[in-house]
């Protein structure tokens, strides 16, 4: 399949400190990735790079064969690749609407007047928020605020979706919820998304491929099938003797 995310021999250092070395992947339009890894193993720096919060030290960036590494994140988000936060970062003033359609005027779509209000209420609508539209961001629980910063990331008009722990601090059943909604999003829009989730069940039932990081290193590749039986995944990730 053709790349539609290719990185190329990445790497990142703060200080004496490597956070990512020489990282190589690709995502086809269309696939889910995941990447795992422990605390620290450089993920999120990894979704920096990618998304233009880092420039890297060394290796390429590319969407759709043109190479993206170093220019703003603005830029990038334009260009097709939106992205979600460990940590929400809603417009806590702001309704659920009027976070929605900040991220649908920034993003890559242009939408006149007309069709703004139908598409905030599609994207609403598909991330179960509808019901809150005017309700001010700060008043949703946890898992709405989940929701609502992934419903940002879709009103940017992504090709690709960049998913860092959507699923982080919720129960058991909001987590599966949250696992058929993203489902339900992927099979709607055909959306390439790359997904960092510690969920190993949501990993096992979203992801076609994972890729395995290891302080800063790509330790293994290749379905979740085959990287839960990897021995090296196994050592380093799932704490194996």
């Amino acid at each position: 399949m053709t790349a539609l995310l290719e990185v190329a021999g990445i790497s990142k250092r703060f200080g004496g400190v490597t956070a990512v070395r020489d990282v190589s992947f690709s995502v086809a339009a269309g696939q889910i990735v995941g990447l795992m890894g422990a605390n620290g193993a450089g993920k999120t720096t990894l979704f920096n790079l990618i998304s233009g919060s880092f420039s890297p030290d060394s290796g390429r960036v590319l969407l759709d064969g043109r190479e993206i590494q170093g220019q703003a994140p603005h830029r990038i988000c334009r260009q097709g690749i939106g992205r979600t936060y460990q940590i929400v970062r809603p417009f806590p003033n702001l309704t659920v609407r009027e976070n929605v359609a900040v991220g649908l005027i920034f993003g890559a779509g242009r939408h006149g007047r007309a069709d703004l209000r139908q598409r905030e209420d599609e994207i609403l609508e598909e991330t179960g928020l509808h019901s809150l539209a005017g309700q001010r961001a700060a008043e949703l629980t946890l898992a709405g605020r989940k929701r609502l910063e992934l419903a940002r990331a879709l009103a940017t008009s992504p090709r690709l979706l960049m998913l860092d722990e959507v699923m982080a601090g919720l129960t058991p059943a909001e987590a599966g919820r949250a696992l058929e909604m993203l489902q339900s999003i992927h099979a709607r829009r055909g959306l390439a998304i790359l997904v960092v989730e510690h969920n190993l069940r949501a990993m096992m039932q979203l992801c076609s491929r994972v890729v395995v990081l290891h302080h800063g290193e790509k330790i293994g590749q290749g379905t979740p099938e085959a990287i839960t039986r990897d021995p090296a995944v196994i050592a380093a990730y799932l704490g194996a003797a």
